[in-house]
C-alpha cells in the first residue's frame, strides 16, 4: 500500500511541474502579447500624424501638385477600369 501511495504522490509531483513549467511558458507568451497590444495601441494612435507624414515626404520628394496628383489617380482608375471591363 505504502509503494502506491509513493508512485501517487511522484506521479503527482511530476504533474505539477509539468503543470508549472505550463504556466511559466503561458505567463511568458501573455506578456508578449500584452506588450504588442499596448505597441499597436500606441501606433494607432498616432495613425493620423504618420498617414500625414507619408503625404507631407510624399508630396516633398514627387513635386507634385494637387492637380497632378487627381490627373495620375484619374489615369489610374480609368485603366483599371478598363482592365476589369
Amino acid at each position: 500500500m505504502k509503494h502506491k501511495l509513493q508512485k501517487i504522490k511522484e506521479e503527482s509531483q511530476g504533474l505539477c511541474a509539468d503543470i508549472v513549467s505550463d504556466l511559466y511558458v503561458s505567463q511568458k507568451h501573455l506578456s508578449q502579447i500584452g506588450d504588442e497590444y499596448h505597441r499597436v495601441t500606441e501606433l494607432s494612435g498616432q495613425a493620423a500624424r504618420i498617414v500625414d507624414q507619408i503625404d507631407m515626404d510624399f508630396k516633398i520628394k514627387t513635386k507634385l501638385s494637387k492637380t497632378d496628383m487627381l490627373s495620375l489617380f484619374l489615369a489610374h482608375r480609368v485603366r483599371f477600369m478598363t482592365h476589369v471591363s
